[in-house]
């Protein structure tokens, strides 16, 4: 829970959440009961103590830092699912060498390799996706940014992850709009993951969906 005994070490706010909904008969009580319950659950976990002194002081070091402790705490957690935001750069994206897509590409891989460097040997078990709800444009716009877009990128890291590029790069000669092609549903690659990384149906999780060979996994 955010703030939570960050500032003032008399703020017992998880305590106060838990008292006020008790008792409550909303709809939302059963569910905001049991997220309190995984909370105090996964607190053992993350007292463990980090291993990797890599972690950038971002949020998404911190983010993956917790996760990574969640992980080794062996608690049960199947599916963990980290933001990070600030991507929607339509101005100021820079360059290779300086500006706000460096700088979040820099961060991105840092804190990739400090949570595979955390997780020790409890990395043999863990596939970390990225996938965003957008691309860009591949043409610069007036504030040397570059705006929404439909193509994009999907990174696969772990067990299971075959090396390599998988898709079809259609280049940017015929793009509508300065977009990228769309030519892989990210479904697809998300289905592979399921298939082979849990006991999940992919039909379950992507009803009426009919996913096509990415080869992003092994045994696919």
């Amino acid at each position: 829970v955010a703030g939570d005994d960050q500032w003032d070490p008399t703020d017992d706010r998880l305590r106060s959440l838990g008292k006020m909904w008790q008792r409550s008969r909303s709809p939302l009580a059963p569910a905001l009961r049991s997220a309190m319950a995984a909370v105090e659950e996964i607190g053992p976990a993350q007292a463990q103590q980090q291993r990797s002194d890599n972690f950038p002081k971002s949020d998404l070091g911190k983010a993956l830092s917790a996760v990574s402790r969640t992980i080794r705490g062996d608690i049960g957690a199947s599916v963990i699912t980290v933001d990070q935001g600030d991507w929607d750069m339509h101005s100021d994206l820079g360059t290779v060498e300086w500006g706000r897509m460096q700088r979040n590409a820099d961060d991105f891989a840092r804190s990739v390799a400090a949570f595979f460097e955390d997780l020790g040997p409890s990395a043999d078990r863990v596939t970390l996706v990225t996938v965003s709800e957008f691309g860009r444009r591949v043409v610069e716009n007036n504030n040397y940014g570059l705006d929404h877009g439909w193509g994009n990128v999907m990174f696969l890291f772990g067990a299971g992850v075959k090396g390599g590029y998988r898709g079809t790069w259609a280049g940017l000669g015929d793009s509508h709009d300065a977009d990228l092609t769309v030519t892989t549903d990210y479904r697809s690659v998300l289905s592979e993951v399921v298939r082979t990384r849990t006991t999940v149906s992919t039909a379950t999780v992507f009803p009426q969906f009919s996913p096509e060979r990415v080869g992003a996994m092994t045994g696919v």
